[in-house]
């Protein structure tokens, strides 16, 4: 069974704290991505892919991979400050040289700081910060046990989306829905300031399960009148 998105979360905000001043390619290229891909569940990364996977080039040339799970992700490690594009187009060619049963659909880059993922079928790529890992961890929902989740041009409304998410216990979730023909108006505001302070409330240890209560109740009393308003517009409207 795979582990739950609340747990990946909690995972990989461990995993950025742990990572977080390391630049070192050669010193612990190979640990950060091993704990990378165990973060997401898999007992141990050597055992669903390979480390430094060579490859063989048109020119009879050999490359390598630096981790391999095939047909799931390719990564590719630079130092801190390296050519993230260049290291794209080095993974990019390296990839398509492989088996066709072998080929990842996803080709991450990261040189410890940053992370840029890209999808080879939908031609859609994110990048962010690795501390916000945990904000993007539904991307990589090919190496999760989930659904694949295509990857937004719009990140704004999937960072929320995992800040609520990651506030609100499993045995109390709700589903957050985002009503967009209010965007305009800049009402969903208040829901995006509600629910990042209720995470940086929560990170900090300080949220008590009543404080959780009412962040639910106010989201629902939020979402009510905005439907109430949007009837009146309607009706405004037709007059």
């Amino acid at each position: 069974m795979p582990l739950s998105w609340n747990q990946i979360m909690d995972n990989a905000i461990r995993f950025s704290k742990k990572f977080e001043n390391v630049v070192r390619e050669e010193a612990d290229g190979k640990s950060f991505q091993r704990e990378f891909i165990e973060l997401f569940g898999v007992k141990d990364a050597r055992e669903v892919g390979s480390f430094e996977y060579r490859v063989s080039k048109d020119d009879s040339r050999k490359g390598y991979i630096d981790y391999l799970w095939p047909g799931k992700i390719a990564i590719e490690m630079k130092s801190s400050g390296k050519d993230l594009k260049q290291a794209y187009a080095q993974l990019k060619e390296y990839v398509v040289h492989l088996n066709t049963e072998d080929i990842t659909n996803l080709l991450m880059v990261c040189d410890f700081k940053n992370i840029h993922l890209y999808s080879r079928t939908t031609d859609k790529q994110v990048k962010f910060k690795t501390k916000d890992l945990y904000k993007y961890v539904k991307y990589f929902s090919d190496i999760s046990g989930y659904e694949s989740t295509r990857l937004y041009d719009n990140q704004e409304e999937v960072n929320i989306k995992a800040s609520v998410k990651m506030t609100v216990p499993l045995s109390l979730q709700i589903q957050y829905v985002k009503v967009r023909w209010f965007t305009s108006y800049g009402l969903n505001y208040w829901m995006k300031i509600l629910a990042l302070t209720l995470h940086i409330e929560l990170l900090n240890g300080v949220m008590k399960q009543r404080e959780k209560l009412l962040f639910i109740v106010s989201s629902l009393v939020f979402q009510i009148t905005q439907r109430v308003l949007r009837k009146y517009m309607i009706k405004s409207v037709k007059k």
